[in-house]
């Protein structure tokens, strides 16, 4: 299972904006628009997670129409780039980048 640690952001279509302190050798999720899931041997972001609680991110409209997002997508971490200057033991610089294996589109529907 996964613990919710960190946060992050998509700022570009290959790139996430994240903690450095997110990237040890510890398993970590990464949430805000998507889930990031650190290990040793396997680093992925899950994109399009707005609900942690349940797999479906469903609402229900008070009228009772059921509006549910489209399904998550998993992309894999080609690079991680931490900040020259991070110290843990200072808490400084504490900023990553994250590069993914493959560009994602960007839209207005967050």
């Amino acid at each position: 299972s996964y613990d919710f640690k960190c946060g992050g952001s998509l700022i570009s279509p290959r790139y996430v904006l994240t903690a450095a302190h997110c990237l040890s050798n510890t398993l970590y999720l990464l949430k805000y628009n998507f889930k990031c899931f650190f290990s040793l041997n396997r680093i992925s972001v899950r994109l399009g997670e707005h609900t942690l609680d349940n797999d479906e991110d469903c609402r229900v409209s008070p009228s009772g129409r059921r509006r549910c997002a489209p399904p998550v997508k998993d992309v894999s971490i080609e690079m991680q780039i931490k900040h020259p200057q991070y110290d843990k033991n200072k808490k400084i610089n504490d900023i990553a980048l994250l590069r993914l294996s493959e560009s994602i589109p960007l839209n207005d529907r967050g």
